[in-house]
């Protein structure tokens, strides 16, 4: 579907004339990413629906756009609300994205155990094959347990300046004593 642009609207009785994030004039498409975009299948904010109605073009650079804008810590916030069954969210699939690039170089054992459970996530209606074991939804919670904990601790080490974030291994990982962080 076609995207739809920034209109002027009414609020507080005060003519808002421009995006407050992107500041796309009315008549202009919000810039890709933008958090108020409106999503042309339901009506909602395109970041908050499921609807996956764009074409694949503004998909991508929509996708595109949030993975440049979220760090390690924001991109796992973004997963919190992610349902079992249903599409992912433009702002859940640009924190897979971003997770699945950052980690690849860094956390490359990680990065395989993560892609499999992104996909794994995902139940369709087409596959009886995909509905999830208790065995591997138990192995999926682990899994999203230990990612967390990883998470948390860069997250912590980077605020402590222990290390940059951007440069963290499996290897510098396991060197780090979570005790010892703020």
């Amino acid at each position: 579907m076609n995207r739809i642009p920034f209109q002027s609207f009414e609020y507080n009785s005060t003519v808002v004339d421009q995006c407050d994030f992107c500041k796309s004039l009315p008549d202009e498409f919000h810039a890709y990413g933008c958090y108020c975009e409106v999503c042309p299948a339901c009506g909602f904010i395109l970041g908050t629906c499921n609807c996956r109605a764009l074409d694949h073009s503004d998909e991508t650079r929509t996708i595109n756009a949030i993975t440049e804008k979220l760090n390690l810590f924001h991109a796992f916030s973004n997963l919190e609300e992610m349902a079992l069954g249903e599409k992912y969210s433009y702002p859940e699939s640009g924190a897979i994205q971003f997770i699945e690039k950052h980690f690849s170089g860094q956390f490359p054992k990680l990065s395989k155990k993560l892609n499999t459970f992104f996909h794994e996530m995902k139940i369709t209606g087409d596959d009886a094959n995909s509905l999830q074991t208790a065995e591997s939804l138990a192995d999926s919670v682990a899994l999203v347990d230990e990612v967390v904990r990883i998470i948390e601790i860069i997250h912590r080490a980077a605020e402590s300046e222990i290390i940059d974030n951007n440069f963290m291994t499996e290897e510098r990982l396991a060197e780090i004593n979570p005790d010892q962080l703020g």
